[in-house]
């Protein structure tokens, strides 16, 4: 308060001196610009300057307070742009959710650029440009995206690798994904995202090897429910097992070693898995070495993992030792007296034994029970072998219709022809 007071006091000396010095002697101003010349007292000059330079001052400090967020022009005109880019951006999300594509993009580039958060709107760009197949213009969008927000590396990165997967851009995709997992890829489990993109990837590529090495990371992270992982972990070691059967430079000896290996590295809950265990007898069987296909299968059915599949399978065995094989289905066949595929089973052993007669009763009785593909196309092969072609071609029929649509059934040609010749009559 003093320094204000003391202020005032000193500016009213200086001012009472001016006036002084000024009334005595008011001096002289001479201006020239080319052939105009102004004169004036220095008073009056500095009177005028000092008019001006107020004058100055409130007009500046007049649009400061116009355009400042108390007057409400610049609100109004930033409302104004912010009201148009969120009109764009909810046109260009309700055409990217009707599938027009180009007009999705446009719109939402477009507000991107004036938007508060144009980081959505940027993405929701990039997949419309994905949809139209223009993969150059969808990165331009993602890069613009990245731009404008720090730390959202890996959520692009798995953005754009999942746009390439929609595109079938396998490759791409997983050159997308390494830098997430930096020099391995089986370091990813910490985004449970990648390892989902990953394995839809190894699905396409039918990169069973690399499927295999996923599973445990897939197990952990829990992204797949315990009904898909245990259906996917089936299907990548039945891969893993028919590779063997693929090795073309191998004997079937070694074969049969390489697989048998394998087998024995599966997880134990698989080997004692009933589908898994049909695939690896079906293999046995293909390399020729049926009785530890046998053994197998009877061990499994004996134990109480019923499967009328191995039941099938079982019957198309050829062992070394037919009679046991023979022996073990007819003590299941009393035991459950009303399977078809035990009756099934039993016609075929007893079709190798050569009781044809009693192989076809046995075959008639599976028919009876449930009909189906294998039982018609055994009862086919039997009439063929026997000479009765009729016969043969009859279930060959029967068969088919099980697997096929029945086609309509045409009209009468007799009929057909005369409702021709009375529509053509003429009347009288």
């Amino acid at each position: 308060m003093r320094a204000k007071f003391l202020i005032v006091v000193l500016l009213t000396v200086l001012f009472s001196v001016g006036c002084v010095i000024f009334f005595s002697d008011p001096g002289y101003v001479l201006l020239s610009y080319g052939n105009r010349v102004l004169e004036t007292s220095l008073l009056f000059f500095l009177i005028v300057e000092g008019i001006m330079l107020v004058l100055g001052i409130v007009g500046w400090s007049l649009w400061r307070y116009v355009m400042g967020p108390k007057f409400g022009l610049q609100i109004w005109l930033a409302s104004r742009g912010n009201k148009k880019a969120q009109k764009n951006a909810t046109q260009g999300l309700i055409q990217l959710a009707e599938g027009n594509w180009l007009d999705a993009q446009r719109l939402l580039s477009q507000s991107a650029a004036n938007a508060q958060n144009p980081f959505p709107l940027y993405i929701g760009a990039a997949r419309a440009a994905n949809y139209q197949g223009d993969a150059q213009q969808r990165d331009e969008l993602l890069q613009l995206a990245a731009d404008c927000i720090e730390g959202a590396d890996v959520a692009l990165s798995l953005i754009k690798a999942e746009m390439q997967c929609e595109s079938k851009q396998w490759q791409s995709a997983m050159a997308t994904l390494i830098p997430l997992s930096g020099t391995e890829l089986e370091n990813s489990s910490a985004h449970p995202a990648v390892l989902k993109l990953l394995d839809q990837i190894y699905r396409e590529l039918n990169d069973w090897d690399s499927l295999q090495k996923l599973l445990p990371k897939l197990k952990k992270s829990k992204v797949l429910s315990k009904l898909d992982f245990a259906n996917l972990e089936k299907k990548v070691y039945s891969q893993v097992l028919y590779r063997h059967l693929q090795s073309s430079n191998h004997s079937p000896k070694l074969k049969t070693t390489k697989l048998a290996a394998t087998w024995d590295s599966l997880p134990e809950d698989l080997k004692k898995d009933v589908y898994m265990i049909e695939v690896y007898c079906q293999l046995l069987m293909k390399l020729e070495d049926e009785g530890s296909a046998e053994t197998l299968i009877r061990h499994t059915l004996t134990q109480g993992q019923w499967s009328d599949k191995l039941v099938n399978l079982y019957g198309c065995v050829k062992s070394d030792d037919i009679e046991r094989q023979l022996a073990t289905i007819e003590k299941w066949n009393r035991q459950r007296p009303d399977n078809a595929e035990i009756a099934l089973a039993l016609g075929r052993i007893t079709l190798q034994k050569g009781n044809s007669t009693q192989a076809l009763e046995f075959f008639e009785t599976s028919l009876a029970l449930i009909p189906s593909m294998d039982v018609y196309r055994e009862l086919a092969r039997w009439y063929h072998e026997f000479g009765d072609a009729e016969k043969s071609y009859e279930y060959l029929q029967r068969s088919l219709t099980l697997v096929s649509v029945a086609l309509p059934e045409l009209p009468n040609t007799v009929d057909l022809l005369k409702n021709i010749s009375l529509s053509d009559t003429p009347t009288a």
